[in-house]
């Protein structure tokens, strides 16, 4: 993530805005982690309600995910294309 984010600037501009995003998140989860008390654990599991910090993580996983794929869809046939052109 650090080459990626030290390169930005090379990526496509949807790919790039993703990556901000990408890093945003990751950012706001390791926040969000170290503000809570180390002894902290949650149970997960049907029929358990999540707590509001299950909620506020749940929902920053999703975001991570979501960019995450979304900057693969972009730079994959980038990636596809200069393999091709490397093995001919």
């Amino acid at each position: 993530m650090a080459e990626a984010w030290a390169n930005l600037e090379l990526f496509p501009t949807k790919a790039a805005f993703r990556l901000s995003q990408v890093q945003s998140c990751i950012r706001t989860l390791s926040n969000f982690v170290a503000s809570q008390p180390p002894e902290t654990s949650w149970e997960i599991g049907q029929g358990i309600p999540y707590s509001a910090q299950m909620k506020v993580t749940n929902d920053l996983a999703n975001d991570l995910r979501r960019a995450c794929e979304d900057v693969l869809a972009e730079i994959q046939p980038i990636i596809l294309a200069m393999s091709e052109e490397e093995h001919g």
